[in-house]
This record gives C-alpha cells, sequence and structure tokens, in this order.
C-alpha cells in the first residue's frame, strides 16, 4: 500500500507556489492580474461610498457582485499558484457569470432592482414572483439581454470550456492532472501538484481576460451621473482607461509569448530537466522591461 503524508504534500504545494510565482513574474502576468485586481477594488469601493451618500439598486447591487467576483478571482490566483488548475477553472466559471451579471446590470434598467428581490428568494419557494425571477437571471437568459445590446457576453468565450472542469468530463480531469497528457487515456492519480506551463499560463489569461468586464462595463455605467463632477470617478476612469489602453495594445504580442511556452512544455514533457528548459525561457524572454513578448494578450491560445 502506497504511504501518503499530509505535510509532506502541502510542503509540495509550497514548492509548486514558488515554481509558478517565479515564472508567472517572469512574464508578467501576475503584475497584469494584480493590476486588475486593485482596479476591481477600487470599482467596489467607488461603489459602496456611492450607497453611503445616495444609495441606488445598480450601486448596491454592484458592490454585492463585485465582492464575490474579487473573492473568486483572488482564489483562482492562489489555486493557479499551487497547481490546482482543474479548481481554479472551475472559479474562472464563476467569474464568467459573474462579469455577465455585471454587463446585464449595467446594460438592463430593471436587472438591478430584480437581482436584489432575488436575493431574498429562498431555494424552496415556489410561488409565481420566485419562479419568475429565478428564470430572469438564468445564464441564457443574462446572455440574451446583452446580445440585444450588441454586446458579447464573456461566458460565450469562456463559460463552456470551465463548465468541463465543474462538471468532472473526460476532457475536464486533465486539469486536475487525472490523465497523462502524453498518453491520452492513461489515468493515473496524483496528490502532489505537478507545473504545467501551458495550463498555467492559459488559465493566468483567462482570469486576467475576466477582469477588464468586470470594472469596463461599472466605469461606463456612472459616467453620465460622475463624470467631471467626481475627482474619485475621474481618477478611477483615467486610470481604467490608461490599463485597458495597454490592454488591448498587447494584443499582438500574445503569439511570440504562447509559442514560446508551448516549445518549452513540449521540452518538460519530453524529459529535459525543467530548471535547464527555464533558463533557456528566461534568456528567450530576457528582462521583462526589454522583451515585447513578454506583455501578451490576456487571451488564451
Amino acid at each position: 500500500m502506497t504511504s501518503l503524508d499530509l505535510q509532506s504534500l502541502r510542503q509540495a504545494h509550497q514548492q509548486q507556489e514558488k515554481v509558478s510565482a517565479d515564472y508567472l513574474t517572469q512574464i508578467r502576468f501576475l503584475d497584469r492580474i494584480d493590476g486588475w485586481l486593485q482596479s476591481l477594488i477600487d470599482c467596489h469601493a467607488f461603489a459602496v461610498d456611492c450607497c453611503r451618500t445616495k444609495r441606488t439598486d445598480y450601486m448596491e447591487a454592484y458592490a454585492i457582485v463585485s465582492s464575490a467576483a474579487f473573492s473568486n478571482a483572488e482564489s483562482t490566483r492562489l489555486l493557479l499558484l499551487r497547481g490546482f488548475y482543474g479548481n481554479a477553472l472551475a472559479d474562472i466559471r464563476a467569474l464568467a457569470s459573474a462579469a455577465d451579471l455585471v454587463a446585464d446590470l449595467s446594460l438592463t434598467e430593471d436587472s438591478p432592482s430584480k437581482w436584489l428581490r432575488s436575493r431574498f428568494i429562498a431555494p424552496d419557494d415556489n410561488s409565481r414572483e420566485a419562479r419568475s425571477l429565478r428564470s430572469y437571471f438564468k445564464d441564457s437568459e443574462i446572455r440574451k439581454r446583452i446580445e440585444q445590446h450588441q454586446e458579447t457576453p464573456l461566458s460565450a468565450a469562456l463559460y463552456g470550456v470551465a463548465s468541463q472542469a465543474v462538471h468532472a468530463s473526460p476532457w475536464g480531469t486533465q486539469f486536475f492532472a487525472a490523465e497523462s497528457l502524453n498518453k491520452p487515456g492513461e489515468f493515473y492519480v496524483q496528490y502532489s501538484p505537478q507545473f504545467h506551463p501551458i495550463r498555467a499560463v492559459g488559465l493566468a489569461s483567462m482570469l486576467e481576460s475576466s477582469l477588464p468586464h468586470l470594472c469596463g462595463y461599472f466605469v461606463e455605467a456612472c459616467e453620465s451621473v460622475y463624470k467631471g463632477k467626481n475627482h474619485i470617478y475621474d481618477d478611477l476612469c483615467t486610470r481604467h482607461l490608461a490599463r485597458l489602453a495597454q490592454y488591448k495594445s498587447d494584443a499582438p504580442k500574445r503569439r511570440k509569448l504562447f509559442d514560446i511556452i508551448r516549445q518549452a512544455q513540449d521540452r518538460i514533457s519530453a524529459g529535459e530537466d525543467m530548471d535547464e528548459v527555464f533558463s533557456d525561457l528566461r534568456s528567450r524572454l530576457r528582462s521583462p522591461r526589454e522583451e515585447d513578448c513578454t506583455n501578451g494578450d490576456a487571451n488564451g491560445p
């Protein structure tokens, strides 16, 4: 019988976190993710302050949703560093739903008040209003309303992929390291996480791509009321637009970064020493401030 020691497994998690953090810092993913997380905190704080001075259904709803979204995003970041890729993907699914909800709250006039009412409906409440509100906030209905405004739901790109991990589909189990990527169909038990560059960067890019949606819709929804009238909002808007401009301008550099990382992944899978591969990877990327490809786009491959 195989002997497993809990403390040794947790030590492996700590080692995994250092490897992941060094790697994602080298290609500047953590800096960009943390920048967007700070923007999300700033948006949440502004909504809370507005509720204290002049409460609106929209501000209260956004304050609640953004708080939950931040917890999911921070959880995703921590799970990603620890190598729990399947669990991180499940949190990304929740983030995609939150981003779509923020879009709906921002675009559809009746949604904030209905959503606040829906929060107090018990799971076993089968009244007409309860059924109506549950139906109104189904993911598919939210997506339809977003599309009616000629916008694209974030979940259209992320939800289906992330759901594979939530439902433990045969494809999704690869993120829990339950199936060999080198030999499809060959399963193994793995309690201690292993580092996978492509998975790490792919999931980091999915996390990063969700955060502009959570901030952007809020900034746009507040513009007509607060622009030029509230200096805190003006500062918030200026920082958001600067970060968004950088986010978009980095898009053409994405492929070069992912090509280099794919090559590194292939070399590790073929049995090359991970430290040697990473040393070569760092030399190819050079300093993050000098190499353009380290500013890759937040969209996954």
